[in-house]
This record gives C-alpha cells, structure tokens and sequence, in this order.
C-alpha cells in the first residue's frame, strides 16, 4: 500500500483546490438535521467532510462523509476506507474499511481507466487484494489467495495501476494462490 498515503494527500488537496475554486460559501453541516431542516446533497455533506479533513476536525469529517458514502458520493465511501484502514480520526477498523473499499469498487470497476477517479478505483482494488490475501481476524473475511489475485489482476490490467502489478507479480513469484511462475511474474515486475 505505498501508494495509499499520496493517494490521500493527492484527494484532500485536490478537494482542497476545488473548495477554493468554488464561489460558494463553506458549508456547515449538522447530520442531525430537525425535522423541518433542510438536507444537505451528499456533495455538499462530502465538500463538508473534505474541509473537516483539512482543518484536522476529524469527527465532523467522519460524520459528513458517512452522510455523504450512505447517500451515494463514491468518493466519500474512499476516504472512509482509507480513514478505518489507516485508524486516521476513527479507531482502526479493516472489516469497515474492507465495506467501503468493496462498495466503492463494487461501483466503478468498469469506470474508464483514462478518468481522474480510476487511481482510487485501482487503489481500493489493491486495498481489497491485501484484505483477502492476509484475511481479517474476527471477520467473515477469509484468507483467499485466488480472489486476492482477482483483484490485483483487474487493477494491474484494466487500470494499469503500478502497485497491483507489483502485487500480482509477487505472488507469481511466492505462488501463493497460483502456481509459482517467475516466467508471469517478470513482465508485471517489468511493468509495475
């Protein structure tokens, strides 16, 4: 997961810059509406978790980008992974991270590999191919080599993600979950 942290960093500025772009006034968002209140769209609740992130309020931030991933905003349900991966603002969680990682991969594995957003596509491919390759004590998530390789394999080819063809080629060269094969592992390592 090298590419996890400037993956994060990359995000939050780039939010950073879109906030700074955008005319509009920074957005305070309360989760806990009353009745009569008005919701937030899940971009305005994901632009509020953004700058809670960025002014290091991490409890706002969790609450509006939970608001933002529950309401459909893909990245939302990233950064979250990513936040319970890394125990960044909330306690470690990897089943949750694992949750989020899935369904924002679940969503947008057939985005096109040319778009902005496919690097965290590919990044949450490659987050799930180490969850199923080690497994997740106390989980329903199991080791399962092969669907490890599955992952890292749709990352490594179809998003051409350097970190997955990293991955995919170490287990060539273990064979753990296939058959060992330094003759597939070099044009990944190559690659990668």
């Amino acid at each position: 997961m090298r590419t996890a942290k400037a993956l994060t960093i990359s995000a939050v500025v780039g939010v950073g810059l879109m906030l700074a772009l955008d005319p509009s006034p920074t957005l305070s968002l309360d989760v806990t509406p009353s009745p009569n209140a008005v919701q937030p769209s899940p971009v305005d609740a994901f632009r509020a978790g953004a700058e809670a992130l960025r002014t290091g309020e991490k409890d706002r931030a969790v609450s509006s980008l939970q608001y933002a991933a529950e309401h459909g905003h893909g990245f939302a349900l990233w950064q979250l992974g990513r936040m319970y991966a890394e125990g960044d603002g909330v306690k470690r969680d990897d089943f949750r991270a694992f949750e989020y990682f899935r369904k924002f991969a679940d969503s947008h594995a057939d985005d096109n590999p040319q778009m902005p957003r496919a690097r965290f596509v590919a990044n949450a491919f490659v987050s799930l191919g180490h969850y199923y390759l080690d497994g997740i004590p106390g989980s329903s998530v199991s080791a399962n080599p092969e669907r490890a390789r599955r992952m890292f394999s749709h990352a490594a080819s179809y998003f051409g993600d350097s970190e997955a063809q990293y991955q995919l080629a170490m287990l060539y060269v273990d064979g753990n979950g296939v058959t060992r094969d330094a003759k597939r592992a070099v044009p990944w390592l190559t690659l990668s």
